[in-house]
């Protein structure tokens, strides 16, 4: 049980494991220190309550990226959890295929990034139903290049607002990650710099519809997909293969069809190994050009973002609290 008094229930820490008469004993504790890496991890992160496949799969990539310290130690992982759990072997895509690109080898499937028409249109999408913030944390972490665990756990004192700290004559929003419980591959704190005055505007929204050290998105990553996955259906999009880790691959994209250099793109997302990063993002790049069709209807989104609904005028006045 955490804090919250929630279970973690697809993967419960062992302290024991599973006996298995094919592998010798010493093999058996190893796939046990993996798996309870992985779980530590989880908890760490904020992850509760997970209910499938798909989102392991995407957990065990984000721990590759964030968690693992070593290729070998990714490996033995991916091995452990599904030695624990075999019916996960031929459910698991994203995660295999991360290991192969950080082994430096071409890759076959890769998560569809979800470009700047879209996750603004999926923003809309989400504000005519009521779900504003789960719309509005949506943009932030397309903004941010972040991980789902990053944007889960941002509370109020991880956002620096330009006029917090007028002195420095910089315009720019500042995230911070890594703070408390949530770490990072690198084990120190980061920070992600948001220039752009939409995004901007949306966490000033979001600030003083939040009360003081709360998290600024109060949802787990459960029901967060769960919204996700909905707007898409009423977007008739379902058919691309959109997951939550599409913001953060559809950003970085997005900004390298429109020249920025592919350094400052591995910079801002985090990455840490570039080969792994530029196969992971030239295949992204691949995929970004099958949805450019589907996304043409969100054009008038993208061009002009205040279209989505009135969450980008600042003023002192307190507002009504938003919806999940």
């Amino acid at each position: 049980m955490h804090p919250a008094g929630k279970k973690v229930l697809t993967l419960p820490r062992l302290s024991g494991g599973r006996g298995d008469a094919r592998i010798k004993s010493g093999t058996l504790k190893t796939y046990q220190r993996a798996y309870n890496i992985f779980i530590t991890y989880l908890l760490l992160a904020g992850y509760y309550n997970i209910a499938n496949p798909e989102i392991i799969d995407t957990l065990l990539v984000d721990f590759g990226e964030m968690g693992a310290s070593s290729r070998s130690e990714f490996g033995m992982v991916i091995a452990a959890v599904t030695f624990f759990h075999p019916t996960l072997k031929k459910a698991l895509c994203l995660a295999p295929e991360y290991k192969r690109g950080w082994d430096f080898h071409s890759t076959t499937k890769h998560t569809v990034p979800l470009i700047a028409a879209l996750m603004w249109g999926t923003a809309y999408t989400l504000l005519k139903q009521g779900r504003a913030r789960i719309g509005l944390g949506l943009v932030v972490h397309y903004g941010g290049y972040l991980r789902p665990s990053e944007l889960l756990n941002l509370r109020t004192p991880d956002c620096v607002l330009p006029e917090h700290r007028p002195s420095s004559g910089k315009r720019g929003c500042y995230l911070l990650l890594g703070m408390r419980t949530h770490g990072t591959k690198v084990r120190r704190e980061q920070t992600v710099e948001l220039t752009n005055p939409w995004i901007i505007a949306i966490l000033r929204f979001v600030l003083r519809n939040t009360r003081a050290g709360e998290r600024l998105f109060p949802f787990d990553h459960n029901q967060y997909t769960q919204a996700l996955k909905g707007a898409w259906s009423l977007m008739n999009v379902s058919n691309l293969g959109l997951t939550t880790y599409s913001p953060r691959p559809g950003a970085a994209t997005d900004d390298l069809l429109q020249g920025v250099a592919f350094s400052t793109v591995q910079e801002r997302g985090r990455w840490l190994h570039p080969q792994s990063c530029r196969i992971y993002l030239d295949r992204a790049q691949a995929l970004a050009l099958t949805t450019n069709a589907v996304a043409a209807r969100f054009n008038r989104l993208a061009q002009d973002p205040k279209l989505i609904g009135d969450v980008f005028a600042f003023s002192p006045l307190p507002l009504p609290p938003l919806h999940l």
